[in-house]
């Protein structure tokens, strides 16, 4: 049955589930396909570092499941509010152009993805605005099977009980991180206040210009 509501048709159509689905193809679609109801954006969603939440992400992890965050939502502030998704993502390993007193990797995840800015015409305003500023952002989501201390190594389940170097992580002084295990990426907020500012910590590239391209 098809629709028409508002300036929109809705067409029903069959659909079918792709077990393995195409993200090479996803994205020459995307290229080929530049919808003018859309904004294409390339950000960097993670690196291989300790945030400021305390978890800390290894190269391992990142590596092995830096393609789980393909086909998830791209929010507004880590809310319900959904305008966009992800539609590749890639593992970038650390290239050496930092600083030579660096003593760990930043290897990293870079997405591409696209927002609706047709649906949501102030939110894509703001971005552009905040990419003009030098101040937009992309922060991770994720789920995870194990977490792991940096300090004892005890290994827990998600929703267990902490030993205490863990329970006491957020207090002033404590160097304690929560290693993630088996992450699963479940999507990226546009947000003001990342965990994962590249730019404020001297493990990352010295940058001249934002970690997100906007293709308008």
């Amino acid at each position: 049955m098809d629709k028409e509501q508002a300036g929109l048709s809705y067409i029903q159509v069959p659909s079918y589930i792709v077990e393995r689905p195409d993200s090479t193809a996803a994205e020459e679609i995307s290229v080929a396909h530049k919808a003018k109801d859309l904004m294409y954006v390339k950000f960097e969603l993670m690196h291989a570092n300790t945030n400021r939440n305390k978890d800390e992400f290894t190269t391992e992890e990142l590596k092995s499941n830096y393609k789980t965050a393909i086909a998830k939502p791209i929010n507004w502030e880590h809310t319900n509010e959904i305008i966009g998704h992800i539609y590749e993502s890639e593992f970038v390993p650390f290239d050496g152009a930092v600083a030579s007193d660096v003593d760990i990797k930043t290897d990293k995840v870079v997405c591409h993805g696209v927002v609706y800015k047709y649906r949501f015409p102030a939110r894509a305003n703001e971005i552009s605005a905040r990419h003009d500023k030098g101040n937009l952002f992309f922060s991770m989501e994720t789920y995870f099977d194990k977490a792991q201390c940096s300090e004892c190594g005890e290994t827990f389940t998600p929703g267990g009980v902490y030993c205490d170097h863990l329970k006491n992580r957020y207090k002033p002084g404590a160097s304690v991180a929560r290693k993630l295990l088996d992450i699963n990426i479940c999507g990226a907020g546009c947000v003001k206040n990342p965990a994962d500012d590249a730019r404020t910590t001297r493990y990352f590239e010295i940058r001249t210009f934002p970690n997100c391209t906007i293709f308008l």
